[in-house]
């Protein structure tokens, strides 16, 4: 495989260990996401304590900190996000929607760029912030993640105010929103959230102001577990998840609202839950 500009590969990974993403774009002649990108198909890792050229709130994760924007965030890398093995001082948020990361960005006042990838498997573009603090990771695994998550994540501890925060970021992560047809001429608001964890997805549910209550097993390739609504249920979610202003993936947020419920949903139904 060729890499432009670069004819010495293991001189690039000894640059990369020493010298900015700044530097890198100088000596090279190539843009930030260039470098990225090479960066991760030669497995090039930095030192530790090496310098950064971009900024970040390091204290944003702190318990000092407590906000809405912070659980969500914290709820979308429970979701979408992970801890490197290599790099011990850094952390990435993955989503396929830019303008959420572009939002998020911004929350953490961090300087670098949104990372685009094309992801050959499901042929899509995936796009990732990936960010060193030590501070951060630090922070994020007093709260409880670890590099290998999925199968051993617990559902951390967050205040009640911020409950549908979180949950809105795992959903914005893991979470699905759609209309199904049930019956001619008629659409039903659906949504869903899946994982591969049985004790957390059972968490999660404990936290819905819904009342099916069921986890259903998936088998493929791997187990997953999934909670699935439709109709009240659903309104009763996208109630509990969203309010004026929040934090969230947009698409997602229009599909919900975008449902006209049905008039027995409009007897029923109000914005503040399902009368009995």
């Amino acid at each position: 495989m060729k890499y432009k500009n670069i004819e010495n590969l293991e001189e690039f990974k000894k640059d990369y260990e020493d010298l900015t993403i700044k530097e890198l774009v100088e000596k090279y002649s190539l843009n930030e996401k260039t470098i990225w990108s090479y960066v991760k198909k030669l497995g090039a890792a930095r030192k530790q304590g090496s310098k950064r050229i971009n900024k970040v709130n390091d204290d944003y994760f702190s318990i000092r900190n407590d906000c809405a924007n912070k659980y969500y965030i914290l709820g979308l890398i429970y979701s979408d996000g992970n801890l490197p093995v290599k790099n011990k001082n850094s952390f990435i948020i993955s989503n396929t929607d830019k303008n959420l990361l572009e939002d998020i960005k911004k929350e953490l006042q961090f300087t670098g760029i949104v990372i685009t990838e094309f992801h050959k498997k499901f042929k899509k573009y995936i796009y990732k912030l990936q960010i060193t603090s030590e501070q951060i990771r630090k922070d994020l695994e007093f709260i409880g993640l670890t590099p290998d998550k999925t199968f051993t994540v617990k559902f951390p501890n967050v205040p009640k105010e911020y409950i549908r925060d979180f949950i809105r970021g795992l959903w914005d992560g893991e979470g699905c929103v759609n209309f199904s047809k049930s019956r001619p001429n008629t659409n039903l608001l659906c949504s869903s959230f899946v994982s591969a964890n049985l004790e957390f997805i059972s968490k999660v549910l404990e936290f819905l102001p819904t009342k099916k209550k069921n986890i259903k097993k998936i088998v493929k390739k791997s187990v997953l577990y999934s909670i699935s609504f439709r109709g009240f249920d659903s309104l009763r979610i996208k109630d509990f998840l969203y309010y004026k202003n929040c934090l969230c993936m947009k698409r997602k947020k229009d599909k919900f609202f975008a449902y006209k419920p049905r008039r027995s949903e409009t007897i029923i139904h109000n914005p503040n839950g399902i009368k009995e």
